[in-house]
């Protein structure tokens, strides 16, 4: 089968119009890992079932936002995926109302549908993912929530199981990419579990590569920001999420805060912003760099003071170690509600921080 199964599959799912369709979906961030999960996951889905209507891959940003994920454009070129086969979240109106009750949906790589995509809950069916469940969903939903390092590495577990013939050389490097990039060449000591180490050795079997080179090749990719603007960065990695009480969103960057304070001189501007876009109560950016010695920051901005207060405090008593930081070599922030820190402990990343916003808040 390999890969020449798999283009037939992509584009048979985008022609297929039957109802009682599966949307796989991938979150909102639409990482590697999403979108390799949400390709896979679907394939998996028509393999397991191929009488079924044609399960569809939904990628979950509009077509647009695909440029500013280079190491997603470099996998998919270099494995010859053909992009107008995908289909994006602009390209598919789920709410409407015609479309009533003719789909299910299967979350991938998150368990807790984006507050704007929330009036889509009664269709959830299943998820696959590997963040700390939220209790969003009841039993009547099947799940399967690890804390792996990726969602790649149970999608990819669920083939070697049960469809091991179907994952040729560059179907096993689809597969292979985010784990690598996920549990940074399966050297974080925190998100590495034996059953990613498992499912990559296998898959590196098959991929026939060099995964050092693969990986450097890939994260040289992600971390490239020059040609992109700063509100642009800042859409790049980026999740909403809803609270009880409090809506907030987290984005991530390839790249220390403090440089892209200076690199990138209008990033509070588009905080700002993109914070005031979505009527946020709180925004947090998470900053990420260095080699051989990760290091992080982050900036939190928040107009309400009680908030910002009850929010600081409560990550004071977590393990992210946060060391309030000044505004230093650079234009003084725009608004008193920008809060940067340093963040002592490098291996607390957006995973863990979802967490412990849902641990302070409740999930709503």
């Amino acid at each position: 089968m390999g890969i020449r199964s798999f283009y037939h599959f992509l584009k048979a799912s985008k022609a297929d119009r039957r109802v009682n369709r599966r949307i796989v979906l991938g979150n909102e961030s639409a990482d590697l890992d999403s979108v390799v999960s949400a390709l896979m996951m679907a394939y998996y889905q028509h393999l397991t079932d191929p009488l079924a209507p044609i399960p569809l891959p939904v990628v979950n940003i509009p077509r647009q936002e695909l440029r500013l994920r280079a190491d997603i454009l470099f996998l998919m070129k270099w494995l010859n995926i053909d992009l107008t086969k995908l289909t994006f979240a602009d390209e598919i109106d789920l709410s409407n109302p015609a479309n009533s009750q003719t789909f299910s949906l299967t979350l991938v790589d998150h368990n807790q549908l984006a507050p704007h995509q929330a009036r889509l809950n009664n269709h959830v069916t299943a998820i696959i993912d590997h963040h700390i469940e939220t209790g969003r969903y009841d039993e009547t939903v099947k799940k399967t929530i690890q804390p792996v390092g990726s969602t790649a590495t149970l999608i990819g577990y669920l083939f070697i199981q049960n469809h091991p013939e179907t994952l040729g050389r560059n179907l096993a490097r689809f597969l292979l990419a985010p784990i690598l990039v996920d549990t940074r060449l399966l050297k974080d000591p925190v998100k590495t579990t034996p059953l990613d180490q498992k499912t990559a050795k296998w898959l590196q079997t098959k991929a026939e590569l060099n995964v050092t080179v693969f990986y450097d090749l890939l994260q040289g990719k992600k971390s490239m920001l020059s040609h992109l603007t700063a509100k642009e960065i800042l859409r790049k990695d980026f999740k909403a999420w809803r609270w009880t009480g409090q809506t907030g969103g987290i984005s991530s960057t390839p790249q220390l805060l403090e440089t892209l304070l200076k690199t990138k001189p209008g990033i509070l501007e588009a905080a700002h912003q993109l914070a005031s876009e979505h009527q946020f109560d709180f925004y947090i950016i998470m900053g990420s760099g260095g080699t051989s010695q990760p290091r992080r920051d982050l900036i939190i901005w928040c107009p309400g003071k009680q908030l910002t207060e009850q929010l600081v405090r409560h990550l004071q008593k977590s393990t992210i170690g946060i060391k309030k930081a000044l505004f230093s070599n650079h234009k003084a922030p725009i608004s008193p509600h920008f809060h940067h820190f340093h963040q002592e402990n490098p291996l607390f990343s957006r995973k863990k921080m979802t967490a412990e916003l849902h641990s302070c808040f409740g999930v709503d």
